[in-house]
């Protein structure tokens, strides 16, 4: 192959540097490597790369679109590099979060926040270890140095190739019902925040704690964390012709209404209803959250999470009916599927293993 990432790098600080001089300065190459470089390239592509026949020499068309176009791989190239070395220090390019809908997706920002503070001083500090160990002599590594020696001078400035590590991205996904847990077996998300430990409906769906399953594409096995415990409470709007109901709601009533329910994201996994009466009409939604609007409008009946419904009910905005079968409290769980090497999943489970945080997850707006 003709094209070599030397060759690009090469014509690259020629076009940003204005002449081959001063790009042979940059890469610290004599001016005439730089080129005998570009003429064999010229040679082996069959294409005149620059036009000589001025004082100065000017790319071709041919010559800018190689240069464009090669910076993009020249990009791409450093991001592997960079991948390359994130990877060796626990911490992926990207990480990917299932949010299942019983969450809303404000609980999530406070600890993206931190997440982001975190993960940056913990990288620093990487990047200063690994200097500060460089610089120091073998024979001596063993003892720790005092402070004010002069072996800690150097770690102040870390070599470009540490302090060049970028923070993961992160990407966050909602998932609904089976989907959240569909997520993690087809390796579509790296933790689970949510998910349900028992899926009504299906015995398929259920996940203990501490529970271990094969997955595909090598990730691994199951690891649970239990956030707490979510309480149900069966809802409709003031204006809805259940709200006047006195007494315990049975089913041969409610059957008579139409039901709003949430849409299973699950793409392999059967789909799943919950909660819905043979016969009913229903309103299916995309998530929790639209579920919420629409029994707030008026448009239906259902069970909704005690801690989205609570303040509405309070304010007089949905009114509770007791239910002939209430719905047993839903465990939920944060589960992930990452190699144990993965800092970024440890960061976040230790997170949400603290009391408070699960506190905050379970009752919006807790968080300090």
């Amino acid at each position: 192959m003709a094209l070599t990432l030397d060759a690009l790098e090469t014509l690259d600080a020629i076009d940003r540097r204005g002449s081959f001089a001063a790009a042979a300065e940059e890469l610290n190459r004599v001016p005439s490597a730089l080129t005998y470089a570009v003429r064999k390239l010229e040679d082996d592509l069959g294409v005149a790369l620059f036009d000589r026949s001025g004082h100065r020499a000017r790319l071709t068309a041919e010559g800018r679109a190689l240069v464009d176009e090669g910076r993009q791989l020249l990009r791409a190239a450093r991001d592997l590099e960079q991948r390359v070395r994130q990877l060796a220090r626990g911490w992926p390019v990207e990480l990917t979060l299932a949010l299942d809908s019983l969450l809303p997706i404000d609980v999530l920002l406070p600890l993206i926040e931190r997440f982001t503070a975190e993960q940056r001083a913990a990288i620093e500090a990487e990047a200063l270890a690994a200097a500060l160990a460089r610089s120091v002599p073998a024979r001596v590594r063993t003892a720790p140095p005092r402070a004010g020696s002069a072996l800690l001078a150097p770690a102040a400035a870390a070599p470009a190739a540490e302090s060049a590590l970028a923070p993961t991205r992160l990407r966050v996904l909602e998932e609904v019902l089976g989907g959240t847990r569909e997520a993690l077996l087809t390796g579509r998300a790296h933790l689970a925040i949510g998910l349900p430990a028992v899926g009504d409906g299906g015995s398929d769906l259920v996940l203990p704690p501490r529970a271990s399953a094969p997955l595909p594409r090598a990730f691994g096995n199951f690891d649970t964390l239990v956030l707490g415990e979510v309480e149900w409470l069966f809802c409709v709007a003031p204006g809805h012709a259940l709200a006047g109901h006195a007494g315990t709601l049975g089913t041969t009533e409610i059957a008579r209404h139409r039901a709003v329910a949430v849409a299973d994201s699950a793409r392999v996994l059967a789909p799943r209803s919950i909660g819905l009466l043979a016969g009913q009409d229903v309103l299916t939604l995309p998530n929790m959250q639209a579920k919420l609007r629409a029994q707030l409008a008026g448009l239906g009946c259902g069970w909704l999470p005690a801690p989205l419904a609570q303040p509405h009910v309070a304010g007089g905005r949905l009114v509770a009916l007791a239910h002939e079968a209430p719905r047993a409290p839903t465990t939920l769980l944060a589960a992930w599927a990452a190699p144990a090497r993965c800092k970024a999943v440890a960061l976040w489970t230790r997170m949400l293993a603290e009391p408070a945080v699960q506190r905050a997850l379970l009752a919006p707006g807790a968080l300090p």
